[in-house]
């Protein structure tokens, strides 16, 4: 079986994995504000709380910003900027243009791909059903003993055969005989007198377990898995109240969702072989050797030279197959495609025909999964205006930006770059005078002294402690002395920005929380304030001029949109959760 392509595996697990990562680093009390409303776009398209939470730890905004209450905001802020030019781009007709959408078409069949799998396979072991089912044993809890009978690493097949007829053995003593007596006896394991359980949460973590749940009080069964042979015998059933089932429904769902992962996957990569006809499936040796040589030996092949090699190969007439099942056959002409629209090949070197075959082999399944999704209907499900799919929402709103608001950019010609410079010059281009200073802190003078010696002794400033400090200051074009961060000392760049690069100074005394602090300093960088001429800034004022009126379209087509779509923001309630979360 060829290996699944990472970034389908990506896909197809992304809904367990941002389960489990929002499970576990999201706070817990932040659940029971999951379903309020903190926004509404178009007068039905809701934000939730969990909305912005998930967004806040996707984008890693609790790390990004301070006071994280921040954080929030912003993520708040770029849920509603996406969620309206997606709106937008559909009211515009964006998305019936194939050459705009082409430049989602991977992602919008990855998650095609996760789509089908949820719904035509992954809800088989996942729904209403067998979530009522789990829910009946929810209360129930199963004392047992055991005897366990570990089988050791490399074990041999007769000792294996020996090792069950002994159990079996055992087995039938402790019928007729106190099973604790007999464990203490017989087994290989510890704790044999402990009574122990198992509830409905744990029978789904392991097979072992499961089996165990489910069998009837007084049962005395030989069981096995990859470590052991175990004597089982069910001593009690209890059964507990418990709790509505819509308390608890989310909470069987994941247990359930983690039961079942690989089942389901298995079953996803079967159907994938079937759909292929992976064992019938030929190659074309001749051909792979042709595509192996042109990955090869052209420079950039997968990023840039692979449309006009394959086309003009295409349009000499040697579009030869290069792998060919019953089921499907893949020429140059399907290559492209697959190249175009399907897959990324990561690879940019020392390609084997096994990459290529690899490539090929995921790539159609992809494909055919997704042509399947697109016949059971699933891309208007997730291709819409309205859509929650993070991914396609990423991808849309920056196509919205590509084709809409980037083409109102005035042109940047020489006369346009020139009078840009005229208007910003004592903005943009006025060169703060800045300075960078590396800094080590000692408790006491014999602490200074040992750095001062180090430096004699040639050891560079920066590795004269374990921890040097960068510090970095700018003085405003009234002379005032700032910090890159609030917190450093102004002292100290009044200082720095007396020295001459190189310098070293200090000690200098420093009180922070009440403790006082040695410093010694050295400058690094230093750059003098003037006013850049139009020469000075050519190669970077392009940049600056497309970016500044990149934010400038950007605001007043938000400010536009924000009417068009009516949002509404519940800033009362979002932030009264913010309190009530401590999130500051």
């Amino acid at each position: 079986m060829v290996p699944m392509n990472k970034c389908l595996v990506k896909g197809l697990c992304k809904k367990f994995f941002v389960c489990l990562i929002f499970i576990f680093t999201c706070i817990p009390s932040s659940i029971m504000y999951a379903q309020e409303i903190v926004a509404l776009i178009d007068s039905g398209y809701k934000v939730y709380f969990s909305d912005v939470q998930k967004y806040v730890y996707d984008h890693y905004f609790d790390r990004l910003y301070r006071p994280k209450v921040k954080g929030y905001e912003a993520a708040l802020d770029q849920i509603i900027r996406k969620q309206i030019k997606v709106m937008d781009f559909f009211d515009k007709g964006l998305d019936q243009n194939p050459q705009i959408i082409a430049g989602i078409r991977r992602t919008i069949n990855e998650e095609l791909i996760n789509e089908f799998f949820n719904e035509e396979i992954f809800k088989k072991y996942v729904n209403d059903s067998t979530i009522f089912e789990a829910y009946k044993d929810y209360g129930k809890i199963v004392y047992y003993r055991q005897m366990a009978f570990p089988k050791g690493e490399n074990v041999s097949e007769d000792s294996l055969d020996s090792l069950r007829k002994m159990v079996n053995s055992i087995k039938e003593t402790a019928k007729r005989s106190d099973f604790v007596s007999v464990s203490r006896q017989y087994s290989r394991g510890n704790n044999q007198d402990d009574l122990l359980s198992v509830q409905w949460k744990e029978s789904l973590s392991r097979n072992l377990y499961y089996v165990i749940f489910n069998l009837p009080e007084n049962a005395l069964n030989i069981l096995e898995d990859a470590r052991a042979l175990y004597i089982v015998k069910i001593v009690k059933i209890e059964n507990y109240p418990t709790p509505p089932l819509d308390s608890v429904k989310n909470e069987i769902a994941k247990v359930l969702e983690l039961r079942y992962a690989d089942v389901s996957l298995k079953e996803f990569e079967e159907l994938q072989r079937k759909l292929i006809g992976e064992e019938s499936i030929s190659w074309n040796e001749k051909g792979l050797a042709q595509i192996v040589k042109w990955s090869n030996d052209i420079p950039q092949f997968y990023k840039t030279a692979y449309k006009d090699t394959l086309q003009k190969a295409i349009s000499s007439g040697k579009n030869f197959i290069i792998m060919e099942s019953p089921q499907v056959k893949v020429d140059l002409k399907k290559y492209l495609y697959l190249l175009d629209e399907v897959l990324i090949f990561s690879r940019e070197y020392d390609f084997t025909e096994s990459d290529i075959k690899s490539f090929i082999l995921e790539a159609v399944k992809i494909d055919l999964i997704a042509q399947k999704a697109r016949s059971l209907g699933f891309e208007k499900k997730i291709l819409n205006p309205y859509t929650r799919n993070s991914a396609l929402i990423d991808g849309i709103a920056s196509l919205y930006d590509q084709y809409v608001i980037e083409k109102q950019i005035p042109p940047a010609t020489e006369a346009a770059l020139k009078k840009f410079y005229q208007e910003k010059k004592d903005s943009l281009y006025y060169q703060l005078a800045r300075v960078n200073i590396y800094v080590a802190f000692a408790s006491d003078t014999a602490g200074i002294l040992k750095f001062k010696d180090s430096l004699a002794h040639n050891v560079p400033f920066e590795k004269i402690d374990k921890r040097v400090f960068v510090k970095r200051y700018i003085r405003t074009r009234e002379g005032e002395i700032r910090p890159e961060r609030p917190e450093d000392y102004v002292l100290l760049g009044k200082i720095a920005f007396t020295l001459s690069l190189g310098d070293v100074a200090g000690p200098i005394e420093i009180v922070e929380n009440g403790e006082k602090k040695l410093a010694l300093f050295k400058c690094v960088y230093k750059l003098e304030e003037k006013q850049l001429l139009y020469e000075d800034v050519k190669d970077r004022i392009a940049n600056d001029y497309k970016q500044y009126y990149l934010n400038k379209i950007q605001e007043s087509i938000f400010n536009q949109l924000k009417e068009k779509y009516s949002v509404q923001i519940y800033d009362d309630t979002f932030h009264q959760i913010l309190t009530s979360l401590k999130i500051q």
